[in-house]
């Protein structure tokens, strides 16, 4: 076999195992990326909002802000395999604050993969400011075009 393809095939085989490695290692992340990005679109196409997108500061993070006319709207996504609990709304709540606009927070929304903690699931009885969007809601709304 002459140099040239043994080295074309090495390089090729440590090409495929890079990529397998990267790949597995940051998959999660493009995924969870996407979910961001679709959860955006969803409050776009479903409220009354002037604009939407993510919100930093230097520490912080907000993946959904929505502004509206009279009102603002947050939110979390988590695309992982773990309930989305209470924890995360207190953290959003938070945040939320340092967010300097002078309209209230109308909604609180929180996005998950995996579905909501009976804990968070009792606190959303007794609050309308909270919104709970599950994997297969997202799923719907986009794939199947039904948007109310």
């Amino acid at each position: 076999m002459p140099l040239k393809t043994r080295l074309g095939i090495w390089w090729e085989w440590i090409f495929e195992l890079c990529r397998k490695v990267w790949i597995k290692e940051n998959f999660l992340g493009f995924v969870a990326k996407v979910y961001e990005d679709l959860s955006v679109e969803y409050v776009l196409k479903n409220y009354p909002l002037l604009k939407a997108g993510r919100w930093w500061s230097k520490d912080e993070e907000i993946d959904v802000v929505g502004v509206g006319e009279k009102f603002i709207l947050v939110g979390e996504c988590k695309y992982s395999n773990k309930k989305v609990g209470v924890d995360i709304l207190k953290a959003l709540e938070r945040k939320s604050k340092k967010i300097e606009v002078n309209l209230p927070i109308k909604y609180y929304f929180l996005f998950s993969k995996s579905g909501f903690t009976k804990d968070l699931l009792m606190v959303k009885r007794d609050r309308d400011d909270i919104v709970l969007i599950d994997s297969f809601v997202l799923y719907l709304k986009w794939h199947l075009m039904i948007f109310p």
